[in-house]
């Protein structure tokens, strides 16, 4: 016999209200004191189900989360360090020698906006316009090569590559 459900989310408990839309998980409490852990896939109005996924589950090796942060990464920080190559002068290291603290941030904060979607369960195969997943990850993975080669160009001449 089952004496009362309650609805589990990260942030709070909630007894009262239940559907797909308000929690991911529910907690049936038994009277022989047994609990068991039901999960609640969230419905688009599309009818999509989206199944959520652990933080461990996303960033496993072959999990969808570390290709596409490194990928953002890699894009904004090429864009990034050769604009500020170009204005200031000084090479990719010595930038980021200067104020690690504001580039750690951005680097948590994109981190943390892209792990999000994919926890929660977000359709990573669904095009956006001419942004599809496939030309993330190609831009993404030139993006990564092209940040490694102006690294070994800046590390091989000992300042800026573009100057």
């Amino acid at each position: 016999m089952s004496l009362r459900c309650l609805n589990v989310t990260p942030f709070k408990a909630d007894v009262t209200r239940s559907g797909p839309r308000r929690c991911r998980a529910s907690l049936t409490v038994r009277a022989d004191g047994s609990a068991q852990r039901l999960t609640n896939p969230l419905v688009l109005p599309s009818g999509a189900v989206l199944t959520p996924c652990t933080v461990k589950e996303a960033m496993r090796f072959a999990g969808p989360a570390p290709e596409l942060i490194n990928g953002r990464l890699a894009m904004l920080g090429v864009v990034g360090a050769l604009g500020s190559e170009l204005v200031t002068g000084k090479s990719v290291l010595a930038q980021f020698a200067a104020a690690p603290l504001p580039v750690l941030a951005l680097v948590g904060a994109l981190s943390a906006a892209t792990l999000a979607p994919i926890v929660r369960g977000a359709n990573l195969k669904e095009a956006f316009g001419p942004l599809t997943p496939q030309a993330e990850k190609v831009n993404g993975r030139v993006a990564m090569l092209a940040l490694a080669a102006l690294l070994a160009i800046e590390v091989s001449r000992g300042g800026a590559a573009l100057l």
